[in-house]
């Protein structure tokens, strides 16, 4: 369990991120109209091990120089005034408060579409190449609430165990013991419930991200939607949305509603490896003009810090 930085652009933004309960983790604010005194407790704090994430501006954490952060997320790219192009002296500060020291770190940017092109300038004046990965899967998350929930077993004191061994004997008259303890540890962890699939593209909940690789030049979404048409149909072509264009040329990124998922896989499962269609497992670099694309949802791209990681967060 180690410690995480996210810098968020606003004091506004950090106060609410620091106690939105989808971070899942204690967190405290660290800015400007914070006292003296309870920055003081939190850097002490965060630095002792008994908080494990501060939310900060970047005034706020100018200086700062602590062991031990394994994670930097930066909220939103850094640009200069709002202007859309790139603050990479910025990038470069946030990254390094991780991998100090010749230790290894990860760095994560959370970025729009629309916001590749600060990724790239960055990635340019940097010399660094970002992994682009979409926004956490719903398995994603379970395999690590599931092995957190497996440590946390350990922590029960032998003394309480006396008072659920009736009921952990009647449940084992009733489902066999490994189901029994995977039933148990989704209890644990919160996932009681039929996971459905995020959008790697946008983490829109409900769809699939979907990848076309053509083989010839694309210039257009409505080439896109043909092929889409082609292989899948009318109905999953007219359901296509934030068709994005591949930096490459030759491809496209989109999302298509669950629905057509099993569709998608069989088809892709038929043509081997000549798919032009398929499920996409992590996004590649994309085009960042205005014609390119029909949308684009939050992912993310980073590296720095020791350690390169990307697209999501």
């Amino acid at each position: 369990r180690g410690r995480t930085i996210i810098f968020t652009d606003t004091k506004a933004d950090a106060n609410a991120l620091a106690v939105d309960p989808k971070l899942n983790v204690d967190a405290k604010p660290l800015h400007g109209d914070i006292s003296q005194d309870q920055r003081e407790r939190t850097l002490q704090a965060f630095r002792n091990g008994s908080l494990r994430c501060i939310v900060a501006t970047d005034v706020a954490a100018r200086g700062l120089d602590i062991k031990g952060v394994d994670l930097v997320v930066q909220f939103s790219p850094p640009a200069k005034n709002f202007s859309g192009k790139a603050d990479v002296e910025t990038y470069v500060h946030r990254s390094g408060r991780t991998g100090r020291a010749g230790t290894k770190g990860v760095c994560i940017t959370l970025y729009t579409t629309r916001q590749e092109s600060i990724i790239q300038d960055i990635e340019r004046t940097t010399k660094n190449t970002f992994r682009r990965i979409g926004a956490p899967q719903p398995k994603d998350l379970v395999r690590v609430s599931a092995e957190e929930a497996r440590e946390q077993l350990a922590t029960v004191h032998d003394a309480v165990l006396d008072s659920f061994k009736p009921s952990a004997a009647a449940v084992l008259k009733e489902t066999a013991p490994e189901e029994a303890l995977a039933r148990a540890l989704a209890v644990i962890s919160g996932y009681t419930d039929k996971m459905q699939p995020r959008s790697l593209l946008s983490a829109s909940d409900g769809f699939v991200t979907a990848r076309l690789s053509a083989g010839v030049d694309v210039f257009n979404v409505g080439f896109v939607r043909g092929r889409v048409r082609r292989h899948l149909g009318s109905e999953a072509a007219e359901a296509a949305r934030d068709i994005t264009l591949t930096a490459c040329g030759q491809g496209a990124v989109f999302d298509l509603p669950s629905r057509f998922a099993a569709q998608l896989r069989d088809a892709a499962d038929d043509a081997g490896s000549d798919a032009e269609l398929t499920v996409a497992e992590e996004l590649p670099p994309l085009r960042v003009s205005a014609s390119d694309y029909e949308g684009g949802g939050r992912g993310g791209g980073g590296g720095g810090g020791g350690g390169n990681r990307g697209r999501g967060g």
